[in-house]
C-alpha cells in the first residue's frame, strides 16, 4: 500500500513538474526544439545529445521512468524496433530521474538496446511533453527532417515510425 501511495506521489511531482515547464505550445509539423540530455549508455556515455547531429535520421524521443510499469513493458517493443531500423533511426529514452538510478535500471535489463539519457530538472520533457499538454508518460516523439511528425504511446508508434523511415506497405 505504501508503495503503491508513493509511486502515485512520485509520478504527480513528476508530472506536474514537467508541465510547469513548458516555455510554448507546440503542433504537429513544428521545428523540434533542441533537446539537451546527457547519454548514460554506449559508447556516448557522458556526451551532451544533439538533434543537429542526427539531422539525416529519424529520430524518436521517448519519455519514461523506472517506477512507471508501462514505461517498462514498452522496453522490449523499442529495442525491437531500434533493431529493426538500426541505422535509420535513433531511439533515446530518456528520464528525469536521479542518473544513478536510471543507470542501476538499465545494467538489469538486458532488453534495453536503445540510447538512454538523463534529462537534467525535466527541462526537455518540460519542452516536448509541456508543449503538447502531455501529462503522462511513457510517451514518444517521432521527428524528422527537424519537425515533429508524430507523438503518442510508443506501443502504438509502429506504423508512423514505418511511414516516416520511408518503409511504408502499400
Amino acid at each position: 500500500m505504501k508503495k503503491t501511495l508513493l509511486t502515485g506521489i512520485m509520478a504527480i511531482t513528476v508530472l506536474c513538474g514537467v508541465a510547469s515547464l513548458a516555455k510554448q505550445e507546440l503542433k504537429l509539423g513544428d521545428a523540434a526544439p533542441e533537446v539537451s540530455v546527457k547519454m548514460i549508455n554506449g559508447t556516448e556515455y557522458g556526451k551532451t545529445f544533439s538533434l543537429s547531429e542526427f539531422k539525416d535520421k529519424v529520430v524518436v524521443l521517448e519519455f519514461w521512468a523506472t517506477w512507471c510499469p508501462p514505461c517498462r513493458e514498452s522496453i522490449p517493443h523499442l529495442s525491437k524496433l531500434q533493431e529493426k531500423y538500426k541505422d535509420k533511426i535513433v531511439l533515446i529514452g530518456v528520464s528525469g530521474e536521479n542518473r544513478d538510478v536510471v543507470e542501476n535500471f538499465c545494467k538489469k535489463q538486458k532488453e534495453m538496446k536503445y540510447r538512454v539519457a538523463i534529462d537534467d530538472n525535466n527541462k526537455t520533457a518540460g519542452i516536448y511533453m509541456g508543449g503538447f499538454g502531455v501529462n503522462g508518460i511513457p510517451h514518444a516523439f517521432i521527428i524528422k527532417e527537424g519537425k515533429i511528425i508524430w507523438h503518442g504511446h510508443p506501443m502504438q508508434i509502429d506504423a508512423e515510425l514505418e511511414k516516416a523511415v520511408g518503409n511504408e506497405k502499400k
